[in-house]
């Protein structure tokens, strides 16, 4: 059996300004959020993602933007991983603490789709995990004519193809949560 943990990507409050929030951002914050306290239940390790942006930007280091949504978090401690890129493994210490976890197999959800989540995605592949993609727990804004939704499915499709295996939160909680000794 597969050990898994739940990689949760930059779910932080500067996603989410009036003036342009994330596409169906609070159905996202809800779905992960409840999928992480499932995952928990289950005894399944979460590891957060947090992105540190430029000066100035909406994910400034140490500004309001940049922290986390509260939904998320957890009583509990786990692991925050500090981020400069879309990789969530390049420059970073998750690796090391996957491996300390004996982990083999990743389910990853959050922002940006085409951006973070994607090269996430591609890169824990690379890295050797058996990935699994939320695909209705990651979001993203329009890019020109393109819709978030258009995205998002596109990064799906390009996800199911190469890289793992891509399902609805309740189809992991179906297919993963509820195999968990």
């Amino acid at each position: 059996m597969p050990q898994t943990a739940l990689i949760i990507i930059d779910v932080q409050k500067g996603m989410f300004t009036h003036d342009d929030p994330v596409f169906k951002g609070e159905e996202l914050v809800s779905e992960i959020s409840s999928f992480a306290g499932k995952s928990r239940e289950a005894g399944i390790p979460v590891v957060i993602v947090q992105h540190s942006g430029s000066k100035g930007g909406s994910l400034e280091p140490d500004t309001e933007g940049w922290r986390l949504r509260d939904e998320i978090l957890s009583e509990s401690s786990e692991p925050v991983v500090h981020k400069n890129t879309p990789d969530s493994f390049l420059d970073t210490d998750l690796d090391l603490i996957l491996k300390s976890m004996d982990v083999n197999r990743l389910v990853i959800c959050g922002i940006q789709t085409e951006l973070c989540v994607d090269t996430t995605c591609r890169s824990a592949f690379s890295h050797g995990y058996r990935v699994v993609l939320l695909s209705d727990c990651h979001s993203t804004w329009s890019r020109g004519d393109i819709s978030p939704q258009q995205l998002i499915s596109n990064t799906n499709s390009i996800i199911s193809d190469w890289f793992g295996e891509v399902m609805t939160a309740s189809e992991a909680e179906e297919k993963i949560l509820s195999k968990v000794e």
